[in-house]
C-alpha cells in the first residue's frame, strides 16, 4: 500500500470519527432540549394552576391597595405633623438650654 491510499483511509476514518462526534453532541444537546421542554411544561402548568387559584383575590386586592393608598395619605399628613413638632421641640429645648 502507498502513501496516497495510506493517507486516504485515514481521512476517512478521520472522516467517520468527526461525524459520529458531532451526532453524538447533537443527539447530547437535542435530548437536554426535551428535558428542558419537559420542565417548562410542569411550570406552566403550575403557573395556570396559581392563576386560576389566585383570581378571586383580584376584587379583595384592590379594595386592599384603595385602602392602603388612603392610609399612606393619612401617614405622610401625620409625618409632616411630627416634623413640625419636632422643630418645635427642638427650638423650646434650645431656649430652655439658654437660659441655664
Amino acid at each position: 500500500m502507498d502513501a496516497f491510499h495510506i493517507l486516504l483511509w485515514l481521512t476517512l476514518l478521520y472522516v467517520v470519527i468527526l461525524v459520529i462526534a458531532l451526532a453524538a453532541g447533537l443527539i447530547a444537546i437535542a435530548r437536554a432540549l426535551i428535558i428542558t421542554r419537559k420542565n417548562l411544561a410542569k411550570i406552566e402548568k403550575g403557573l395556570a394552576l396559581v392563576e386560576l387559584q389566585t383570581q378571586p383575590l383580584g376584587g379583595s386586592l384592590q379594595r386592599i391597595n384603595a385602602a392602603l393608598a388612603a392610609i399612606s395619605g393619612g401617614l405622610s399628613v401625620l409625618l409632616g405633623r411630627l416634623r413640625d413638632s419636632d422643630d418645635s421641640l427642638g427650638r423650646v429645648a434650645e431656649k430652655l438650654a439658654a437660659r441655664r
